[in-house]
């Protein structure tokens, strides 16, 4: 990553695999069963932030087929046993602090609203798989600390009518 000290942005393309939007899938996964909604969070292995359970859209993957994935892969669950009412509530570019004038995230946001007779078993804290470092349910009336990048608008664009 280069700094260009005539325009004053970090320029290249950093830690991206390409130049322009590099597409990631963000799930935001709410459950109901509780006393309020709560939201799926994992702790980022790279900064110590919370954050959803998000990444890189793969080779030959879509990005509904990446947001399941990284579900899998980061929260350690498996979000079709659940059988969620899934809507998109986002497609766009999201602040990042890996971004460059060169190369950003462009995502993907879906809102995964699990069915209550299906939660009742989750614990509300575990430890996360691959680069998360653990995994918690937070209440949504409990995310003033800060979320990566876009996250807590995601949220809020999820918990919109």
């Amino acid at each position: 990553m280069l700094e260009d000290p005539d325009i004053g942005i970090v320029t290249g393309k950093g830690v991206f695999w390409q130049w322009g939007p590099n597409y990631t899938a963000d799930p935001v996964i709410l459950r109901h069963d509780l006393a309020e909604p709560h939201v799926l969070l994992i702790q980022r292995r790279d900064t110590g932030c919370w954050a959803l359970p998000g990444g890189f859209v793969g080779n030959g993957e879509d990005s509904f087929e990446a947001a399941l994935r990284e579900a899998q892969e980061e929260a350690l669950i498996d979000l079709l046993t659940f059988h969620p009412k899934v809507r998109e509530v986002y497609w766009g570019p999201v602040a990042d602090i890996r971004l460059t004038a060169n190369a950003w995230p462009h995502t993907t946001a879906f809102c995964f609203e699990l069915q209550k007779a299906t939660t009742h078993n989750l614990p509300l804290a575990y430890n996360g798989g691959d680069d998360a470092l653990q995994a918690r349910w937070t209440s949504i009336n409990d995310l003033d600390h800060a979320l990566f990048g876009s996250h807590k608008l995601l949220i809020r664009l999820a918990l919109a009518p």
